[in-house]
């Protein structure tokens, strides 16, 4: 049987929860990386993640794993020269945790 929320430790929560940022920052990375070659490739950002996987740069767009109903991770194209690629996930100091900038 599984335990009952109640029964189990909060370090296993808390460890569940590490391995859930850790699972959100690897795919932050490896979009931020697809969203780098597209831009060298065509020029600019993509308007939308979907871009990505009609040209080829990821087979599918995952999931965010933060979400609680499977939404995509949060993209926003910022002109021509930068992006906002986040998770509703937050980090300890309570802000969005963002995809690194790849020059």
């Amino acid at each position: 049987r599984s335990p009952a929320p109640e029964e189990v430790s909060p370090s296993v929560l808390s460890g569940e929860a590490t391995v859930r940022r850790q699972q959100t920052e690897i795919v932050l990375l490896r979009l931020a990386l697809a969203l780098r070659a597209f831009r060298q490739d065509a020029g600019d950002y993509p308007a939308t993640l979907a871009s990505l996987v009609g040209r080829g740069y990821q087979k599918a767009i995952p999931p965010d794993p933060f979400s609680p109903d499977g939404a995509p991770l949060r993209y926003r194209r910022a002109g021509r020269d930068g992006y906002t690629l986040a998770s509703v996930a937050r980090d300890r100091d309570g802000r969005p945790v963002v995809a690194p900038k790849i020059p």
